[in-house]
């Protein structure tokens, strides 16, 4: 999954070019790269989360046509967001 993220190989480098010696690089590469895996990857996960809390608000709510246009709306930027960790996952 990393790999094909074209943001992964600057991470590499970077950390390689300011270790000392062999040892010192990787681990500064693996620090950089959970650091930045983090940053680009968690955010699918935030927004599910968001949605999924939206959703129950939602869900408590008198069902007018405005709360369940708003429901189905939800819906499907939570699929969407799916597609693309799905995405985003295997490459596609």
């Amino acid at each position: 999954m990393w790999l094909k993220e074209p943001s992964c190989i600057d991470v590499i480098r970077q950390g390689w070019e300011n270790g000392e010696d062999c040892q010192a690089k990787i681990r500064l590469v693996t620090s950089k790269l959970r650091s930045w895996s983090r940053e680009a990857f968690s955010n699918f996960a935030k927004e599910l989360k968001a949605y999924k809390i939206e959703m129950e608000k939602l869900m408590k709510e008198d069902q007018t046509k405005e709360i369940l246009g708003s429901q189905q709306l939800l819906d499907l930027k939570s699929w969407l967001a799916l597609e693309r960790m799905i995405r985003n996952h295997v490459g596609v």
